[in-house]
């Protein structure tokens, strides 16, 4: 099982370690690793779970097929990769996975001007109360320096989303989603994925009135019945 970004769960991850030994990567696998490497190189991605170890054999050969599908912007094959046993398998993948699930290209919101000089968001107010509230529980090997330094992050990467977009609104739990992208993809590379997934994922949660949310929630009951009719 895996929670629909491709992260496995901890229950697949031990199966597979108990399953095979982990092995070094070559051939193919280390060749495209090192080229998305060099394409989206600005450093390791800020995230705790960064794994150093070798892959599996079977995790191994599954980072082809992802690499390959990334490659070729291969969405349909990509996201079935990613709702298969071991997801994406680690955070080095789903830094170069992600934006292509998304659709979204980094290299024109580059061109895009300074959001330091845009005007400010409504609901700046909120972001930086909940900011001060992120980064309790996780990561949790780091000092408080470092821990600001990211809440800075945080901060500035909702703002930038929120003024390019003055259209959405802020809610509160948005730094929390917010906050898993910045972790995998970075802060200079999460801005186009965070603005794609607020326009066209989660965008009737992010407007001036609550009418679109309403309509999403009617669906629950029909999704629990069907699911478990006597639930």
């Amino acid at each position: 099982m895996d929670d629909g970004l491709g992260n496995p769960s901890a229950n697949d991850l031990e199966d597979e370690h108990v399953a095979g030994a982990p092995i070094a990567e070559e051939g193919p696998a280390a060749s495209l690793r090192a080229a998305v490497d060099r394409e989206l190189s600005s450093g390791k991605p800020l995230s705790a779970s960064w794994r150093a170890e070798p892959l599996s054999e079977a995790e191994s050969c599954k980072v082809i097929k992802i690499l390959e599908a990334c490659r070729d912007r291969d969405v349909e094959a990509l996201a079935a990769l990613a709702t298969s046993r071991h997801g994406l398998v680690e955070d080095e993948i789903r830094r170069a996975a992600w934006p292509v699930l998304l659709g979204c290209s980094g290299d024109a919101y580059k061109q895009q001007r300074p959001w330091q000089s845009l005007p400010p968001h409504k609901d700046e107010d909120q972001v930086r109360l909940d900011v001060n509230r992120s980064f309790v529980y996780y990561p949790s090997n780091e000092s408080e320096k470092q821990i600001d330094h990211r809440k800075q992050e945080l901060s500035n990467l909702i703002t930038e989303v929120l003024r390019r977009h003055p259209s959405l609104c802020y809610f509160q739990g948005y730094h929390d989603i917010v906050q898993v992208l910045l972790l995998v993809l970075g802060a200079d590379k999460a801005a186009p994925s965070v603005a794609h997934l607020s326009l066209l994922r989660i965008r009737d949660f992010m407007l001036p009135a609550l009418s679109a949310a309403i309509s999403h929630l009617k669906l629950l009951p029909s999704i629990l019945y069907a699911q478990d009719s006597e639930l």
